[in-house]
């Protein structure tokens, strides 16, 4: 057989041939190396050390089931044998020692009632053990062998009354439980006093329950015992901190090094989660931070002390903006963690006085993203629908954008409900459906809500009011009926003090006039229950005066019953218990006089269902 040596062109083209290959090889390599390359991805390992470093020693470390959590901590205390002091568990009680049972056998009723006993038990020094882990039966509940360990929590628990009286104080990336009492030393280390009323309304906030006067005194002397506060008459003083479970704070050993990822952005979800909640817990730490400089500056009275107040406030203001940049360049694909971030810049007037650049349109631009992302996202639909609505009336020129942008964003959601099995045969039985109902219903009335017809009527109004001119009780009802519409769209905002400023003037001027007072106490009789919308004063100041108007118990008719069934609401909305008592006797004992017994039963049934 004879072989032909390769001619030199032939071989020309192998090589061609082969390098044409390899660059075709090398450029979708190149192309998708930032994709790939992992090899600065620290993030679970430094993310775990970072938890563990912000226990203290012998405790309790539970985190709330989420992956990164679980599982760099598992890695870290089962297979490098780190911080053995710790007693590790995880909510959901499927990798660590099994706190709850075995969940693949305890009905859901049950695993409720379980984790309050079993959580309430760590808390105070208990460890839970079962006979057999699948029963239905409650945990035997022993205490820990060298005494109660502290214990950490990776997330804030909503529920926290069911617990007991406890506070969860945030070191790094967990939070410790406390005694509810040390709360008082944190929120007054800073004032350095404050008042018995304003703190018991702290406490009450912080358990999420209301406390008795036995309680709070208790908390008090223990402080005082321990001499960590003092009092004289109602001012509570601080006198020292108690002692802090570390030298440094946690932080401060944190091993950060995704900053220096350049392909971050690339990696998957869950690498690029554990960014997203370090720079939420940065965001609440100097969220806290600068509450308290903003207490500190309501009460500073020298001018230089406040101008250093307010520029510390603006810098760390500055960090926390960067850190919210951070989750919505990072997290820019997860519905949860958008929606979240739309809910921070919704709050920021109410929780930053001092900011006054408008923050709605980033949070609605959150949102959006969010459904952009997940378009089955019902709760963030119901809650930018909700702005849009709110927009078109605080700004009624540009109603029109706004109500447009709803329209879109209402069919979308209802479209995308019919995919959904569950909804599609009737979606309006939906319970998320049946949350923007009412949006619906207002932007339908979009056009009586908003308009120059509204600015037409208050100028009206205004004019009626300032120059005492006869009343016009209709068209004062029309304008005022618009605006207690959208009352709960206003918030804070120009239009809402401005609309409490003309309703005090109309009291002033017309509350003589039988037909204004029956308006205004049933209106505001009706408003009753939103005392955090309606001005209080109003309440107040109705309640105090109404006597005057009202006609003594032995001359009360039956005409004068829904006026004061409107004066038991409005005397109860002043959470005044001797006001409100005083007009539910004078209501129940007309109306006994006076009706049927039915139609008195009727009336006690309502009074009781408000008290």
């Amino acid at each position: 057989m004879n072989y032909q040596t390769p001619s030199s062109t032939q071989k020309l083209s192998a090589i061609i041939l082969a390098i044409l290959v390899v660059v075709l090889a090398l450029v979708p390599a190149f192309n998708n190396y930032k994709y790939n390359d992992h090899s600065k991805n620290w993030l679970n390992h430094d993310y775990g050390k970072n938890l563990l470093s912000s226990t203290e020693e012998y405790s309790v470390f539970m985190t709330e089931g989420g992956d990164n959590q679980v599982f760099s901590s598992l890695y870290f205390t089962y297979a490098e044998k780190l911080r053995q002091d710790l007693f590790p568990y995880d909510q959901k009680g499927n990798i660590f020692k099994k706190i709850y049972g075995d969940l693949r056998y305890v009905i859901y009723e049950t695993l409720q009632e379980r984790s309050t006993i079993v959580n309430e038990a760590l808390f105070t020094g208990q460890e839970p053990f079962y006979v057999d882990i699948r029963s239905q039966k409650k945990p035997y509940l022993v205490p820990y062998a060298l005494g109660k360990p502290t214990t950490y929590l990776s997330w804030e628990l909503a529920d926290k009354h069911l617990l007991g009286d406890f506070y969860y104080k945030n070191y790094g990336l967990m939070y410790k439980v406390q005694e509810i009492r040390y709360a008082v030393i944190d929120y007054i280390e800073t004032l350095g006093s404050a008042d018995v009323d304003e703190i018991q309304i702290y406490l009450q906030e912080k358990l999420g329950r209301g406390i008795t006067q036995n309680e709070f005194n208790f908390w008090l002397d223990q402080l005082k015992q321990d001499r960590y506060i003092s009092q004289s008459g109602n001012n509570i003083i601080f006198l020292k901190s108690y002692p802090k479970p570390f030298k440094k704070e946690p932080v401060d050993n944190f091993i950060i090094r995704w900053e220096e990822i350049k392909n971050l952005q690339h990696f998957d979800y869950l690498s690029r989660e554990i960014v997203i909640s370090y720079s939420y817990e940065q965001v609440n730490l100097l969220s806290d931070q600068i509450e308290e400089l903003q207490m500190l500056r309501r009460i500073e009275t020298s001018k230089n002390r406040q101008d250093q107040l307010d520029k510390q406030m603006l810098n760390l203001w500055d960090e926390l903006i960067k850190y919210t940049e951070t989750i919505k360049k990072i997290g820019y694909d997860s519905a949860g963690t958008l929606h979240n971030l739309g809910i921070f810049y919704l709050n920021v007037p109410e929780t930053f006085d001092f900011i006054r650049d408008d923050y709605m349109p980033m949070a609605m631009e959150s949102w959006e993203n969010a459904l952009e992302s997940s378009p089955y996202s019902w709760s963030t639909y119901n809650i930018l629908l909700w702005a849009y609505v709110k927009q078109a009336i605080v700004e009624p020129e540009n109603a029109d954008i706004y109500f447009e942008q709803f329209d879109y964003y209402a069919d979308t959601m209802t479209n995308n409900m019919t995919h959904w099995r569950s909804m599609r045969k009737d979606i309006t039985k939906n319970p998320s459906y049946k949350s923007i109902e009412q949006l619906i219903e207002i932007r339908k009335r979009g056009d009586q809500l908003t308009g120059p017809h509204v600015i037409d009527l208050r100028n009206k109004t205004t004019q009626m009011i300032n120059n005492t001119q006869e009343l016009d009780l209709r068209l004062l009802q029309s304008y005022f009926g618009i605006i207690i519409n959208q009352i709960n769209f206003l918030d804070n905002t120009p239009q809402k003090e401005e609309f409490f400023d003309l309703w005090y003037k109309a009291w002033n001027l017309y509350q003589n006039d039988p037909a204004f007072f029956q308006w205004h106490t049933s209106t505001l009789g009706e408003l009753g229950g939103y005392g955090d919308l309606i001005d209080s004063g109003l309440f107040v100041i109705t309640a105090q005066e109404a006597d005057k108007y009202l006609p003594s118990l032995n001359t009360v008719a039956e005409k004068d019953l829904p006026n004061l069934i409107s004066m038991f609401k409005i005397a109860n909305a002043t959470q005044n218990p001797t006001l409100s008592n005083k007009y539910r006797v004078k209501l129940l004992e007309s109306s006994k006089k006076i009706l049927p017994q039915e139609q008195y039963n009727q009336i006690k049934q309502q009074i009781d269902s408000i008290n």
